[in-house]
């Protein structure tokens, strides 16, 4: 069985509290307007921020422009949380301000992709019948067929496990083999462990120095690869799933404690996107109500 076969509007309502509670958990504590005090000149304009005028950049970097955005986005955040009507209106509107947010900050820093799952699953909520439950106040059942909450669960699974994917792909199509051959991972840490961040770990440092331990660290970045690969198969194949999320939430652990690099964003999203809670709890309560779901290969 595909993964996400058997969602409902609950599952979907869950979903959407989790991730917008992942964004208010973000943004509470930023102080966003700060970013104003460094100079226009210093600012990369990156993506869909490349539209916007030179003369433009200076307004929008002023303290009032910034501290106007972040509270806005917080109320968008909380209303879309809350599911409030018109829910598609606040979600999208929440969805296009994050974009701006993230490309402010990352003008500013070395470009990631550490929230870009995050943002696309966001759009999704935005556009997919999430508010069909779990909602403030009151709401009519849903006029919405089974399929439609299942095809949303999917489609942010798969942009999620693409997220890994296509970046594997690009790996292997513009560097390989060299890059997998050559001591690739003694300059990747040496690099990100001078990179400014709140809670810096010294443990790259001692990588750098033990040989061993690199050499590990360059047949993982292979075995990484392959994984990130056939990321896909996630959505077809549970044992593979498992096997999947066992070797990223590692890679993912390793690479925070060595390299100084954290994915939280996709690290919270494992649970909601790439399990099924409802049928872990089916099996407690009734192990012979989900057999025919448990069958090799099932999804």
């Amino acid at each position: 069985m595909t993964l996400h076969a058997g969602a409902d509007a609950r599952t979907l309502a869950f979903v959407r509290i989790w991730v917008f509670a992942i964004w208010l958990s973000r943004l509470l504590p930023d102080c966003f307007s700060c970013l104003a005090e460094f100079s226009p000149s210093l600012f990369a304009r990156l993506g869909i921020l490349r539209l916007i005028p030179n003369a433009a950049v200076p307004l929008l970097l002023r303290p009032g422009t910034l501290a106007g955005i972040q509270a806005t986005l917080l109320v968008l955040l909380l209303l879309s949380l809350l599911g409030v009507r018109p829910y598609r209106v606040f979600a999208s509107a929440a969805a296009i301000l994050l974009t701006l947010y993230e490309g402010v900050l990352g003008g500013f820093a070395q470009g990631t992709h550490s929230d870009l799952a995050l943002l696309f699953v966001t759009y999704v909520l935005a556009i997919v019948p999430a508010a069909d439950a779990v909602t403030w106040g009151s709401r009519k059942g849903s006029a919405h067929p089974a399929e439609t909450y299942a095809a949303a669960m999917i489609m942010m699974a798969l942009l999620l496990l693409m997220t890994y994917s296509l970046v594997a792909f690009g790996r292997v199509a513009l560097s390989s083999p060299e890059i997998f051959l050559s001591p690739t991972m003694r300059f990747y840490i040496a690099s990100d462990i001078l990179r400014p961040t709140r809670h810096p770990f010294l443990l790259g440092e001692w990588l750098l120095v033990h040989p061993l331990a690199l050499w590990l660290a360059q047949v993982g970045f292979g075995l990484v690869t392959v994984f990130e690969l056939t990321a896909p198969l996630c959505l077809i194949h549970k044992r593979w799933r498992y096997a999947w999320l066992a070797v990223m939430s590692l890679f993912h652990v390793a690479s925070y404690l060595f390299m100084n690099v954290l994915f939280l964003s996709n690290i919270l999203l494992f649970p909601v996107l790439l399990l099924e809670p409802r049928e872990l709890f089916a099996r407690r309560s009734d192990p012979a109500k989900v057999a025919t779901t448990d069958e090799p290969g099932a999804g």
